[in-house]
């Protein structure tokens, strides 16, 4: 009898964790139906907003899945990010340039990868980053991350106006302000 009551109780068991596991599996379905569905809807947000063709949609949403295998960064986030570099008038490489490398700067920063896209655009119209690429911008951010400058939007904005063309005009590029920002900010 002790044998049989054992018995039962593993297969009582066994039909418990199968149920759980079976619950588990679905519950994981749904979850990537859901995801499936939010990725697309956000292509169509981006396709009605930036006016991209079918092609370019296909490249987009090809690109937004290379990115969030390579980062981590979730597709929601990234197709938030290429809506931030078409409003700012980027389509295809450049677009994958400023996204790819605003992810791989969020990763590091812990910044939301469309605010850092938003920061890239932003600082790559200033005069005081004249000549330097999406990469050398991006490893300013970081670095000025790292160093603690305050948020970029404070470099960012004391830049704006008649300073950043001001210190432009004296050969100072973006590097050396950020080092002098964190000089600045121990002072």
């Amino acid at each position: 009898a002790l044998v049989r009551g054992e018995s039962g109780a593993w297969s009582d068991f066994g039909k418990k964790a199968s149920t759980a596991i079976l619950a588990g599996f679905g519950g994981a379905a749904v979850l990537a139906v859901k995801m499936a569905y939010d990725f697309q809807e956000g292509l169509d947000k981006l396709r009605n907003q930036a006016g991209l063709t079918e092609e370019q949609m296909k490249q987009t949403g090809l690109a937004i899945q290379n990115i969030a295998n390579t980062t981590g960064v979730s597709d929601k986030a990234l197709t938030g990010a290429f809506l931030s570099a078409a409003q700012a008038g980027l389509k295809g490489a450049a677009a994958y340039d400023l996204v790819n490398n605003a992810a791989k700067a969020s990763v590091v920063t812990g910044a939301d990868v469309s605010t850092m896209t938003q920061q890239i655009v932003g600082i790559q119209t200033l005069q005081i980053a004249k000549g330097e690429s999406v990469a050398q911008i991006t490893g300013q951010l970081i670095k000025a991350n790292q160093l603690h400058v305050g948020g970029m939007d404070t470099l960012v904005s004391s830049l704006r106006g008649k300073v950043g063309p001001a210190l432009s005009n004296y050969g100072i590029n973006l590097s050396t302000a950020v080092a002098i920002a964190d000089e600045a900010s121990k002072a």
